[in-house]
């Protein structure tokens, strides 16, 4: 039974939290993350520069290559390849290189590298958050609302989101309501992954790499033309790890994960007008680290119950009786078509993905107490169909398009008890069809200025069913969302390479069911209104990128807990504001330092029906409370967050020697809308060194990842039967070797 807290109480709590907070002091937080950066820069300074120019004059068998930032960048944020410095959208954009350098392997890493952007979890759900926006929810047909787009194609399902880099040529962060050109639920924000195409130029890379743990990466990529007209490639890769925690029950090493992946590509290019590419891949995953929590501060039912058995808060410990499970295999086919007509462009983009999730559960107490696990399965089938057009004159681009996904997505819940049968709770469906139509275009008013205009209109027909035990009478529902979204853009170009711009934009993430509470009221859509003014130059060694924004959120999703089972709701009104910079600079022909900060303010303007959880040490149950956490900071938002990357290059032996090391920081983080889960500021710190022989056809490097082994929480998720927390990776360290023909 829910009661209400006492106002004042609440409020009290809340300045408590607030407290908290301005403790942290920013100025420490600035402090602290300027430190490594005045460490690096005086390295460079000094060293890197001086040995630079010494060799400058020397003859060398090997030219050291042109750093990054001399490049233009070419991006498709406006479904259009264009230079990013003309885009009038916040983005950080990252190559395969950059990634390697900075030590990001997966989706999961971002954070490392993209200020303002955090991907969290719930178990193995991804759940990234830009600028605050972010929606920590879980359940059949809900997905986040940062939207992840593969090679043009939506991939909905959380569960499948921790994308493997192995073979990315790129990866865009779009930050602020994208919803005009990329549709429902990116009202954060967008993640454009592009995996490398089939090449008409002969080309094998085979790279394999071994490091503590026993992890071991293998990675192939073979390409090539099959006629004049077609070319193939083929990619996979192979992941295995021993895990890093010790179960102090049974005294044995538990987080053992493996998986591997496969994608073809096949392309027809019968002119420079035409082609058509077909895409298939398969992928697996074993990964239990997602559900090996322990208890947050101790909180669990286990030793209330049961006194005397085993808990642990430790990083690398657990102490559960019931294994941690989680193994996923997702199937996917795109058929993608890209035709010039007379000075139109058409595409056509037709997918199909199947997520098959055939084990998930997780240790309900996280001790060694027989409360047993419960498990929940997965499929999800998901069919997209999108055309679009455009075309381009001597003063206005246009785009517009349509868009259909039909999702179909379930999930059985049941209860299971060691050496007993498994005990159904229930079996959850949600299906979802999903049109949209949008027309965006740009208009060259006058040499220097440009107005950008653009509209979608979406309808989603939602139906969600749940059949409980033991009767297992299915009951649906059924709802029709609508919704219409769009954007206008200033922008002035002072020159070629430089440009100022002030938008407006609104988005909107998908209404929904609660289908694995039962629930027939729907879940209303999420709306945001976007402000932002930004700048962005790019020259020769030099790019630079500001903006300022803010938000207002209404009806944000955010999930809450009935017992063990997961329940959406809507907060009424947040509010997000703030800045942000990133940069590139050549400090010297060979040598590169890129930085970025982000400052976010957060805070539920209106939020009076939030839960809150308390756990009793005296019952051992989390109560959920309905509390009023309106003025509260928002949930997973830092208010400071940077990095900074250093990457030199040095001819060394006749080759190239790579030098690189990206240092992340962020402040106090909270996990819920109460401040009572959080996470104190921390950093990560990743180095690489690399070096290339003169033929540039091999690599070989070490690398170590999180160097200072920084201890800090991934996440935190309140359960009935305790609170329960998952570290991040410790250290680790390991060889790398790279051939390329």
């Amino acid at each position: 039974m829910k009661r209400s807290f006492d106002r004042s109480t609440n409020r009290g709590v809340e300045t408590k939290g607030f407290q908290r907070n301005r403790d942290n002091g920013f100025e420490k937080d600035i402090a602290r993350f300027n430190r490594p950066i005045a460490a690096w820069a005086c390295i460079g300074a000094v060293v890197f520069p001086v040995s630079a120019y010494a060799q400058e004059g020397a003859a060398t068998s090997q030219e050291v290559s042109a750093p990054a930032a001399t490049q233009d960048i070419v991006v498709t944020a406006q479904r259009r390849s264009e230079k990013a410095v003309n885009v009038p959208i916040s983005m950080v954009v990252q190559s395969s290189k950059q990634l390697e350098n900075a030590g990001v392997s997966s989706v999961s890493e971002l954070g490392q590298v993209v200020p303002g952007l955090r991907i969290d979890g719930s178990g193995p759900y991804t759940q990234p958050s830009i600028r605050g926006v972010s929606s920590v929810v879980v359940g059949p047909g809900f997905a986040a609302n940062i939207a992840t787009y593969v090679d043009g194609y939506y991939r909905p399902d959380p569960l499948g989101n921790d994308i493997s880099f192995s073979d990315a040529e790129s990866v865009q962060i779009l930050k602020g309501p994208q919803g005009t050109l990329f549709g429902r639920n990116s009202t954060g924000g967008a993640m454009v992954i592009t995996t490398r195409a089939p090449s008409f130029t002969p080309e094998v890379e085979m790279k394999a790499s071994y490091g503590n743990y026993d992890e071991a990466h293998g990675y192939l990529f073979v390409t090539g033309p099959i006629t004049e007209q077609l070319a193939a490639s083929v990619s996979g890769h192979l992941d295995r790890s021993d895990g890093f925690i010790r179960n102090i029950v049974s005294g044995k090493r538990v987080g053992d994960s493996s998986g591997g992946g496969v994608r073809a590509k096949l392309l027809y290019k019968p002119s420079s007008d035409a082609s058509v590419t077909l895409e298939v891949s398969h992928s697996e995953l074993s990964d239990p680290n997602g559900f090996l929590w322990n208890p947050y501060q101790g909180k669990s039912s286990g030793p209330i119950f049961f006194p005397g058995v085993a808990v642990t808060t430790a990083r690398g410990e657990v102490s559960n009786n019931d294994p941690a499970q989680f193994k996923n295999d997702i199937t996917s086919g795109f058929l993608t078509g890209k035709f010039k007509i007379g000075g139109v462009n058409l595409n056509s983009h037709t997918g199909y993905q199947h997520v098959k999730v055939g084990a998930l559960s997780f240790d309900l107490d996280a001790t060694q107490a027989p409360f047993g696990s419960l498990s929940f399965p997965e499929t999800n089938k998901i069919f997209t169909q999108e055309f679009d057009i455009g075309g381009k004159s001597s003063r206005f681009e246009w785009i517009g398009g349509l868009f259909y996904m039909h999702q179909n997505q379930g999930q059985d819940f049941s209860l299971i008890f060691t050496g007993a049968p498994a005990v159904p709770i229930s079996r959850t469906r949600q299906k979802i069809d999903a049109y949209a139509a949008f027309l965006d275009g740009t208009l060259q008013v006058t040499d220097a200025v440009f107005l950008t205009a653009g509209g979608r209109f979406g309808v989603d027909k939602v139906t969600g069913s749940t059949a409980f035990a033991p009767a297992f009478n299915v009951g649906s529902v059924r709802h029709t969302f609508r919704s219409l979204d769009g954007r206008a853009i200033l922008r002035y170009q002072f020159d070629r390479n430089s440009n100022a711009y002030i938008s407006i934009s609104k988005g909107s993430k998908g209404g929904l069911f609660n289908t694995s509470t039962g629930d027939p009221n729907p879940v209303r859509p999420e709306k945001i209104w976007a402000y932002e003014i930004g700048y962005k130059l790019s020259r020769p060694g030099f790019r630079f990128e500001a903006a300022a924004f803010d938000y207002e959120y209404k009806d944000q999703q955010i999930v809450e807990y009935v017992g063990n089972l997961a329940n959406v709701v809507n907060a009424a009104k947040t509010r997000v504001y703030g800045a942000e910079v990133h940069a590139d600079y050549d400090l010297a022909r060979n040598f590169q330092i890129n930085a970025g900060m982000s400052y976010t303010r957060g805070r539920y303007r209106s939020f009076t029906n939030a839960e809150r959880y308390i756990f009793s040490p005296i019952s051992g149950i989390t109560t959920d409370l309905n509390a009023d956490a309106s003025g509260n900071v928002t949930a997973r938002t830092p208010r400071f967050s940077g990095s900074v990357g250093l990457n030199y290059l040095q001819p060394f032996l006749d080759g190239q020697l790579d030098l690189s090391g990206t240092y992340a920081y962020q402040t106090k983080i909270y996990f819920d809308p109460f401040g009572d889960t959080e996470q104190s500021g921390y950093g990560l710190l990743n180095l690489r060194a690399a070096w290339n022989d003169p033929s540039d056809h091999w690599t070989m490097a070490v690398y170590g990842k999180n160097v200072t082994d920084k201890k800090y929480r991934q996440q935190v998720t309140s359960e009935s039967t305790g609170i329960f927390q998952v570290f991040g990776r410790p250290a680790t360290y390991g060889v790398e070797v790279t051939l390329r023909y």
